[in-house]
């Protein structure tokens, strides 16, 4: 499985999901206190990962963000992409709408993970169901 602040070397992502089409490393510049870590985004076909590492290392990086549309991946609570909105409120009954402007049914709800207060889960919601799975760390 495919795991936030996991190493990607604990995860074996190659045989999860494949080679990835795209592979990018950046070093960060202007990023404050994070200036001259690295950056690696892997996209496959409908999953894109960020990766991170710190300046002194570069070589060995962890997941810090998960964005698919992958029908196939599920949350611990069995939402996926395909999922009715219906039973995103019956699995997660926390998950709050975000106030981001939409109106309606659609857009983005969210829930904070109670372990940890900088991780996010994102479900974005269009025509009533689930098309997209966000899991993000937000550095403090």
């Amino acid at each position: 499985s495919v795991v936030l602040l996991a190493y990607e070397d604990e995860m074996n992502l190659e045989e999860t999901l494949g080679t990835p089409l795209v592979e990018e490393i950046v070093i960060l510049e202007n990023a404050d206190t994070f200036t001259g870590s690295h950056k690696k985004t892997l996209i496959y076909q409908d999953t894109r990962l960020i990766l991170f590492s710190p300046p002194q290392d570069g070589r060995r990086f962890y997941l810090i963000n998960i964005e698919t549309e992958n029908q196939r991946v599920t949350t611990n609570r069995g939402i996926s992409p395909g999922s009715t909105l219906d039973d995103l409120m019956l699995a997660y009954p926390e998950v709050t709408r975000s106030q981001d402007g939409t109106s309606g049914i659609d857009g983005r709800y969210e829930l904070v993970l109670p372990d940890n207060p900088y991780t996010y889960l994102f479900f974005y919601i269009e025509e009533g169901k689930v098309f997209k799975l966000q899991l993000i760390h937000e550095f403090a």
